[in-house]
Formats: structure tokens, C-alpha cells, sequence
């Protein structure tokens, strides 16, 4: 109960024997000055229940969860603070003790990462604030450098295997830059550019990426969050030409052959567009290591999406323009591709999937426009009982949020998991035993567009198998860590599989030292994206039946 002592000053503990207090989110740090604090890490509920057979456990984590958090605030009010007193300042410290612009980035350290614990308890006065109880700190933290700079991992996981393949969300990797000059001018439908705002910004964030894929020794990596530009590689490259002519050029700087390459399903249309999303899917790969066979891309039919529509265009006409539910591609379309290891001879196919996010897309917003119009009579009188069962025919939709923790567009997701698998085993390879299926599902490992490849269709969890999904987790997303990062192989290619790892380069950092802020740019692989990558380990052979 924060509000008995709003306004005084407080310290917290952590009130639970042998648990120490420690960061669980620093998303707002560089914006606000602010990051969250709770007694242990905390994990996503679906992430570890399964929320059709154990709803009560989810509901009752959330609630833990929510009650296990308090936020430190600077106390300043403006944004995009240049220092942080509250903050201590180690490895590459101007000489003032605090975290500020006047410091060096280095990987060795200078952060406050997610999972750091703190070795004394902070004082400070309570406040309420944008929904939210923050501590205004007093002083500096006192963190166990152990469990912050000191746990940065310094080289990826080793994971066994002859053959290693991955997947990476690269958060909005654009080479057409988001200046108002390039505003509604993106993908097919004349989108707004979303990435890097400068050339100089594009420049870091390709070098983070360029310098994390090549760092896990992956010979191919299903990718999401390309720029949706088509395939070009000359004069202005497309966005997955352009990170494979950087890899090529890092490759050739270092005394290496520049071979990657990347897998374009549109069989050579310089310009074509995959899906209609300003973002798409991809694949790029290592030609001296894999040979391409073939590739194909699947667009989602959607159903339960339509019926979702149907339903939200009764109140669309009482609703204002921004607020209304469009009918638009959920789910990016799927890559595959098909690959020949040159060693071996040994062929398999992967696949790069990115689902719909968990936002509600305007679900929430047309059901409150639609209320206040019938609340103000603005509902003209005959269609005022279709309206209202509208909006209850809407909530009750399994693309609405059903509050069991998988948020909103649940069932698009899973509905994609099955067309995915149905596609893969009847059109695109039929017979082809060996399957990987990667990419950025936007569900935890427990919810339905997981089970159902898993439960339904016979695919193994990799996440699951080898490192467990109550220890894996790719994504922090309120303070809560979770694994929507998902790898599943179909059964045969499940025995080839000697290794999986998460690489825990992105998800613990502060995006304060992403592309986007020069003054706290690190020039290293960590906060390349908002994902970490996931890295497989293979041992193609013709053994596996």
C-alpha cells in the first residue's frame, strides 16, 4: 500500500529473506531517468502456465508480479536526461562517479543492466506519478557489479554442432531513414519509415548488427523486422541487401571471403515486397557453407482476423478515423528456405515468421468511441441495438484481450502456427522430414501459437528442451522476461539438433546505448536490438529417419 506513505521518505527493502532488491526494468532510462526495481527477477506468466489449463497460476503470478515492483525516478522533470546522478560510474568513468554522456561506452561495461542487483537498500520520497509510485532516489545506488557490468556475457554461448543457424529481431532495420521527407513512403501501402532517423545513426546500428551476427558464427539467420523494400543491391540497397553487403564488407576487412547472401522468395523482382506491412521477414545465409534449393513465402489467410473485422466495422462508422479497426495483414508473411550443406550434402528447411504483435490495433479504442456515442445518443436509434451488441460480441472475440495474459490478436497467432505447419507439410515440402521453424512469434512459451506446434502439430520446443522455458528468455517487456523468440523443429530435425542458446546481448540493456543517442552510443554488440538472438547448434546427417 504506497499511498500510506506518499510524500515521505521511505527505504526499501526487499522483505524477502535471502532474495536480493534488483533492476527489472530500465526502458525509460534514458527517456525519463527512470528504471523499476523488485525483490528477485520476474518472469512473464505464460510464459511457465499455460493459461487454458492454468489460468488461476497466471492470474496469480501477474498479481505477484505487479505487487513485486516500485520505480526510482531522477526527480528531474524533463527528458532525455545527459546524466544520471542516481547512477554509479565504474569502467570508463570521466571522473565524476555518476553515469553521464561524459563517459566511455565500452563492453566492458558502463550500464545498469537488467538482473543487477543492489548491495544497499535506496531511500527515497515517494511520489505518484503517470499511474505509476516512484522513489525520487537520494543517492547514488549501490549495485554488485558482479550481477551488472561483470555479467555482461563477453562472447556468445558455445553451443555444440557442426552446422549453427539463428534468429534475430533486428528491431527496425531501415535504409530508408525516418526524416519527414520520407514520411508515407515505405512498403506497399506508403507507410512511415520507423528506424534510424540519420545516416550516421544507420551506420551504428549496422555495425552493431553486423558485428552480433557475425560474432555467433552462424551460417544462416532467419531475420524479422527488415525494412519491407524488395531485393535491390544497387545504388539504394534494399534493407536485406544492404546488411549483406555490410557483412560482406566486414568479412573482406577482416581477411575473410564476404559470401553471405540473401534468400529472395519473389524468384528476382528487384522491387518486390513481401507482404503489406512496412516491415517483413528474411533469411540471409553463408554461400560457402549452404547452398540455396529452394524458397517460397506463405501469406496467412486469416479467418478468425476477418470474423475480428466484421465485427469491429459495425462501430467504425461511430468511431473517429484514428480510432477505427482496419482491415490489414496481421501476421507478416512467412520465409522459407530450403538449404544443401556443401560438407555434407545434408538438406533442410528453415523458416523466418513474425506473428502480430500483442497490441490491440485499435480494438479497445473503437469499443470506447462506440460507447460514448451511444452514451451521447449519437447512435441513431435503429442501429443502437446492433451497436450494442457489437461491442459485446467484440470483447467476447478471441482476437480481443481475454485478460488470461495473452493480450490481444491470440487467436490470429495461433491460427498462423497451424496454417504454417499445414503449409510446410502439404504445398511447400511435403515429405521433408526436417524442419526448423524460427522467429519472433509475439507469444510466450506457454500461450496457444506455441502449443499449438507444439501440442497439436508435433513440433519439438527447442527453447524448452535445452534450456527450459522457466530459465529462457529473449525479451523484457514491464519488467517481466519471457521468451517470444521461438525455435521449433519438426521431429526428424529434432535429433540433428545438438545445441541452443539464447545470446543475452539486447534484452538486459538500456536502449540508452543503442544507435539512436551518440553521446551513450556503445560501440559493441550489446542493445543491437531489443531481442536477443537465438543460436542452433546442427549435426546434419543421413542417419536421422
Amino acid at each position: 500500500d504506497f499511498e500510506a506513505v506518499e510524500g515521505m521518505l521511505v527505504e526499501v527493502a526487499s522483505g524477502v529473506a535471502g532474495v536480493n532488491l534488483q533492476v527489472i526494468e530500465n526502458f525509460n532510462l534514458d527517456r525519463f531517468g527512470e528504471i523499476t526495481i523488485s525483490a528477485g527477477r520476474q518472469t512473464q506468466p505464460t510464459q511457465i502456465f499455460d493459461p487454458q489449463d492454468e489460468a488461476a497460476e497466471v492470474a496469480q503470478l501477474a498479481q505477484e508480479n505487479l505487487n513485486n515492483r516500485l520505480g526510482i525516478d531522477d526527480g528531474l522533470g524533463g527528458s532525455n536526461p545527459d546524466e544520471f546522478a542516481f547512477l554509479p560510474s565504474n569502467v570508463g568513468d570521466n571522473g565524476n562517479g555518476i553515469l553521464d554522456a561524459g563517459d566511455t561506452f565500452t563492453a566492458d561495461g558502463q550500464t545498469v543492466r537488467l538482473g543487477a542487483e543492489l548491495t544497499s537498500n535506496p531511500t527515497g520520497v515517494m511520489r505518484f506519478n503517470f499511474g505509476e509510485y516512484k522513489i525520487v532516489a537520494q543517492s547514488k545506488l549501490e549495485f554488485d557489479e558482479s550481477t551488472n557490468n561483470d555479467a555482461r556475457p563477453d562472447a556468445p554461448p558455445v553451443v555444440d554442432g557442426d552446422l549453427k543457424v539463428g534468429s534475430f529481431n533486428v528491431l527496425n532495420y531501415f535504409t530508408t531513414l525516418d526524416t519527414s521527407a520520407n514520411q508515407d513512403s515505405v512498403g506497399p501501402n506508403n507507410l512511415d519509415p520507423r528506424g534510424a532517423e540519420t545516416a550516421d545513426q544507420l551506420q551504428r546500428q549496422t555495425d552493431k548488427l553486423v558485428d552480433a551476427i557475425l560474432a555467433t558464427g552462424a551460417s544462416a539467420f532467419a531475420l524479422q523486422e527488415l525494412e519491407n523494400n524488395g531485393f535491390g543491391t544497387d545504388g539504394s540497397p534494399s534493407a536485406i541487401g544492404a546488411l549483406v553487403d555490410a557483412l560482406n564488407a566486414e568479412l573482406v576487412a577482416r581477411g575473410e571471403a564476404g559470401s553471405f547472401a540473401f534468400v529472395d522468395p519473389t524468384g528476382g523482382d528487384p522491387a518486390g515486397f513481401i507482404g503489406t506491412d512496412a516491415i517483413t521477414t528474411g533469411i540471409i545465409y553463408d554461400t560457402a557453407e549452404l547452398t540455396l534449393t529452394k524458397s517460397d513465402v506463405l501469406v496467412f489467410a486469416e479467418s478468425s482476423a476477418a470474423d475480428t473485422f466484421a465485427i469491429a466495422d459495425v462501430l467504425n462508422p461511430f468511431a473517429s478515423s484514428d480510432d477505427q479497426v482496419g482491415d490489414f495483414q496481421r501476421n507478416r508473411p512467412a520465409v522459407a528456405a530450403t538449404f544443401e550443406e556443401v560438407e555434407s550434402g545434408e538438406t533442410f528447411t528453415m523458416v523466418s515468421t513474425h506473428f502480430k504483435s500483442k497490441g490491440d490495433s485499435n480494438l479497445e479504442d473503437v469499443i470506447a468511441d462506440a460507447q460514448s456515442a451511444l452514451n451521447n445518443g449519437a447512435v441513431p436509434a435503429v442501429d443502437v441495438p446492433a451497436v450494442e451488441q457489437a461491442i459485446l460480441d467484440l470483447q467476447a472475440d478471441p482476437n480481443y484481450d481475454q485478460g488470461d495474459g495473452q493480450a490481444f490478436w491470440n487467436q490470429v497467432r495461433a491460427d498462423a502456427s497451424a496454417e504454417l505447419a499445414e503449409w510446410l507439410d502439404t504445398v511447400y515440402a511435403p515429405g521433408d522430414p526436417d524442419i526448423l521453424i524460427l522467429g519472433d512469434y509475439n507469444a510466450y512459451s506457454q500461450e496457444d501459437p506455441v502449443t499449438t506446434l507444439r501440442d497439436d502439430e508435433g513440433y519439438r520446443d527447442l527453447l524448452d528442451e535445452f534450456i527450459g522455458v522457466e530459465d529462457a528468455y529473449s525479451f523484457v517487456f514491464d519488467g517481466q522476461q519471457g521468451s517470444l523468440d521461438q525455435a521449433m523443429a519438426s521431429e526428424s530435425m529434432f535429433g540433428q539438433v545438438k545445441g541452443v542458446a539464447e545470446w543475452h546481448i539486447n534484452a538486459d540493456e538500456p536502449d540508452l546505448l543503442d544507435y539512436s543517442d551518440g553521446d551513450f552510443f556503445s560501440d559493441d554488440v550489446f542493445a543491437a536490438s531489443d531481442h536477443d538472438p537465438v543460436i542452433i547448434g546442427l549435426d546434419l546427417n543421413t542417419d536421422m529417419v
